[in-house]
Order: structure tokens, then sequence, then C-alpha cells
């Protein structure tokens, strides 16, 4: 009976043993990486190449996480792919969750969330890129504090029309006339009480949230009156995403009046017929933020995609497969996609300056305003 009772303590030691080890080697690789001033490609793909695996926790569409994975895995072949998807705030709150109980699934995120990568960087959540080979080749806007996270695109916001009811022409720039009787009940828009990327575009057009002070975009001049005036002029909140597009497609609404330039050139591309501008208030450009676990069990292949995304191959892909805004400085969206506005052009949300406080309030006061309540 003791022979046993030692054998099972001695299998257990050593399995406790070996647990430890990897542990420690886990987290030394890691240290080491935000230590280094620089990092090299080929350092990034002979370690990529001994993990040989990715996790990627994406709040993007199942189209666009998918695409990325499918063509960083073409380039790298090596490396295996997965991915857990779900919205802005449900990946946010799997981070929280999962970091308190000390997992450490996720090696690198993209939350629609933006305002939470300032507190995981607090928290220590989140590793260097500051390092990586292509962070030189990228905008200042697209650089986060302390290098802990990059924007790897950028959405801006167009109004929309279906243009099987209405001409270009026909169409106002001037958001202020959509709350005159021609308009009544012929404009939607993504609701910010369960949309954060309508919220995005409301924090412009309250003009009352802070301002990058890197980017060069003029105020809404609209304001929270202007909010109760659509309302009462019969404005519809569409609720999330896709249902937006929907609503205009269909012709249950005509006039989309904010939404990512994205989405409608997606819906295009799918067979939409819709019409888009800026208007002449100007607009937003929304962060798509990216970051790597300060504690990835995958730490070189984490690094080694963003560094992809932000590398000329990668950016090449998210404008012309995606249509999404790139952010590299000897690269340009326009050059692609005609008409497209400079991030720099564009009024940025300092998501430094945000506070959880500061938000469940103005996220009160916009609610009030845009349902006809405006303090």
């Amino acid at each position: 009976m003791n022979r046993v009772v030692y054998k099972f303590l001695f299998i257990v030691v050593s399995l406790l043993i070996v647990f430890l080890f990897l542990n420690k080697q886990v987290s030394a690789i890691d240290v080491d990486l935000d230590k280094k001033n620089s990092i090299t490609l080929d350092e990034l793909i002979a370690g990529a190449k001994k993990e040989g695996k990715i996790v990627f926790y994406s709040a993007h569409s199942p189209f666009v996480t998918e695409l990325l994975l499918k063509r960083f895995s073409e380039t790298y072949p090596f490396v295996k792919t997965d991915f857990v998807r779900g919205s802005g705030m449900v990946i946010g709150q799997r981070v929280y969750s999962e970091k308190s109980r000390g997992i450490e699934n996720m090696d690198a995120v993209y939350s629609g969330a933006a305002e939470l990568y300032p507190d995981w960087r607090k928290h220590g959540y989140l590793a260097r890129l500051d390092n990586l080979p292509d962070w030189t080749n990228i905008i200042d806007l697209a650089k986060g504090k302390d290098g802990c996270y990059v924007s790897f695109v950028f959405m801006t916001h167009v109004m929309a029309w279906n243009k099987k009811v209405y001409k270009d022409e026909e169409v106002p720039a001037d958001l202020r006339e959509f709350t005159t009787p021609n308009w009544k009940n012929k404009t939607t828009s993504g609701d910010p009480a369960t949309a954060g990327f309508a919220l995005n575009w409301f924090s412009f057009a309250s003009d009352i949230r802070p301002q990058d002070p890197r980017s060069k975009g003029k105020s809404s001049g609209l304001g929270f009156k202007w909010m109760e005036a659509m309302y009462k002029n019969g404005h519809l909140l569409s609720g999330q995403m896709g249902g937006v597009i929907d609503t205009v497609v269909t012709g249950r609404r005509s006039i989309l009046i904010q939404h990512w330039d994205q989405q409608v050139w997606e819906a295009n591309k799918d067979g939409a017929n819709l019409g888009w501008r800026y208007p002449i208030q100007g607009t937003i450009a929304q962060h798509s933020l990216i970051a790597v676990n300060s504690k990835s069990l995958h730490p070189y292949t984490a690094r080694l995609f963003v560094n992809w995304l932000l590398s000329k191959e990668g950016q090449h892909v998210l404008v012309k497969e995606a249509g999404f805004n790139i952010v590299r400085k000897d690269m340009k969206t326009s050059d692609f996609i005609k008409g497209r506005k400079q991030i720099q052009e564009c009024w940025i949300l300092d998501i430094e300056k945000i506070t959880e406080d500061e938000t469940r309030d103005f996220i009160f006061k916009v609610n009030s305003a845009i349902r006809g309540k405006a303090k």
C-alpha cells in the first residue's frame, strides 16, 4: 500500500514541477519580448513556428474575422488559427472574467468597445507592441498610449440612402435638413443604447465628449437639441449594425444618417444599391483596436499576427477585400476606394480621457435626447 501511495505522490509532484516549469518558460518568453526595444520579423517567425497557434478574440463580423485569419494562415501556414467571436461588450466581459480566474486562453483581442483598452492597459493585461517591425510605418493616430494597443484600421461614418428611392442629388448633405417636414419618417440610424458603432457616432454628434488632440476633424455643431428634433420628426432607431442596413435596403426607411463606410461598402458589394457621402458636419473615425495578452501562451504568434495586420500585405487585404480605412503612412485608402477621407481629417474620440462613469452619464443623456427628452 505504501509503495502505491509513494508512486502516486511521485507522479503528482512530477506533474506539478513540469506545470510550473512550463508556466515559467511562457512568462519568461513574454517578459523578454516586452523588454526588447525592437523585434525582427525573423524572430517573430522563428518563435511562431515553435508555438504554432493563435487564439483571436474578435468583435468583427464572421466574414472579416475569418478573412483575416485565412489570409494570415496563407502567409504563415505553420500557424493553426482559432477564434472566439462576440459583440464588443461580450468580448470585453469575457476578458475580465478570464483574467479574474487566471485563465489565459486569449492571445490577441479586438473589441469594438475601444474604451476598454486603456483600462486593460492600467491592469497590466496588455503586452508591448511598439517594438514590432512595422510599428514605425503606421500613423500616430493609430497608436495607443504606451504602445500597448493599436488601431489596425479605422471606420469612418457616412450617410447612405436607397438609390431606388432617391437620386444622389435629391439627398441633402446637411443633417439639420432631416429635421424638416419633407423628411418626416424617412431616416434611420443605429441605436446608441444597444449598438457601440452608433454610440461612437452620437459621441461626435453630441459635441460634449473629448476629442483626441491629434485629430483635426471639426465638431459637428449638432448637439442634443438636434437629436430631439430628429426624434420628433419620426427618426427610427434600428438597433444593431446589420439591422440598420436592412432597414434601408428593404425600403422601410430611405435615409441612413450614420453607419460605418465599410458596412455600406460591403452591402454594395453584396448587391445593395446604396449611395453615400460625408455630411457637411464632418464625421468621426472610429478605432478598430487590437492588443496582445501580456500573458499570452503564444506570444510570438500573437505579435506576428498584429504585425501582419500592420504590414503592407495585411493592409492591402483590409482595404481591398474588406473595405476598411488603412493606417500605414505609405498607403492611402482613397487610392483604393474613391472618396474616402483621410483619418487625420476626421473627429476621433479620446478614449484615454473617458471613464466608465462619464460614459454611463453620456449614454443616459444621448438616449434621453434621441427619444425626445433632451436635457
